[in-house]
């Protein structure tokens, strides 16, 4: 809700479901791969009503948009979480007229076909307890404007040797001393979560 002057004020209300869990077995001849996604969903559009008066007759349930996630994965086939989260939206938007706008948040957890015999297996997998996950988000308007966002969270990297911190400010505070080339201690370990996200040109996206 946005204020307009000292009196009035803009509703812009948004409601979804999140923590949708999406598993999806992609068969290839005898070699299968997973997508294994948590999808939130947000919607936004002519769902004012709801807020304002009590009726319901503009809200899609969130039952319902759980259950879409589960028909879209079923229905089409797609390689990628971006490629199933332009499914979604689209469908979202297609099908239901009132909505202006569809954002979704999806996070796949990483599963690694295992090694047997020395090759890898077409259909036997395992995931780790915190395992390197792949992001999406995406933003589909009814406008026209789209938005994909691709990402990493959750990766753990490590360098053994040569992660040297110096040249760093230095007042009357500073008691570290500095690591790496030239320095009394050329050695360091550095271990850190990662997470990166880069944007799609979608300018030449057609919705399906």
């Amino acid at each position: 809700m946005s204020k307009v002057s000292e009196n009035k004020y803009v509703l812009t209300p948004s409601y979804g479901k999140q923590s949708v869990p999406v598993f999806k077995i992609i068969k290839n001849g005898n070699q299968h791969r997973i997508l294994d996604m948590v999808i939130k969903i947000m919607l936004e559009g002519h769902v004012e009503d709801s807020w304002l008066s009590g009726n319901n007759h503009q809200i899609v349930p969130t039952e319902t948009q759980k259950n879409t996630c589960y028909a879209m994965a079923l229905k089409h086939d797609f390689d990628t979480i971006e490629e199933y989260s332009l499914f979604l939206a689209n469908d979202m938007l297609t099908r239901h007229k009132h909505l202006s706008k569809v954002t979704l948040d999806v996070v796949a957890r990483e599963w690694n076909r295992l090694v047997v015999d020395g090759k890898e297996h077409n259909h036997v997998f395992a995931s780790s307890p915190d395992p390197t996950k792949k992001t999406c988000h995406a933003e589909l308007s009814r406008g026209g404007h789209v938005e994909l966002r691709s990402g990493v969270c959750d990766m753990k990297i490590m360098k053994t040797t040569k992660s040297g911190f110096s040249g760093y400010v230095k007042d009357k505070y500073t008691n570290l001393e500095p690591v790496g080339a030239g320095s009394a201690n050329p050695n360091r370990i550095m271990c850190t979560f990662m997470t990166a996200e880069w944007t799609h040109d979608m300018s030449q996206h057609v919705p399906r």
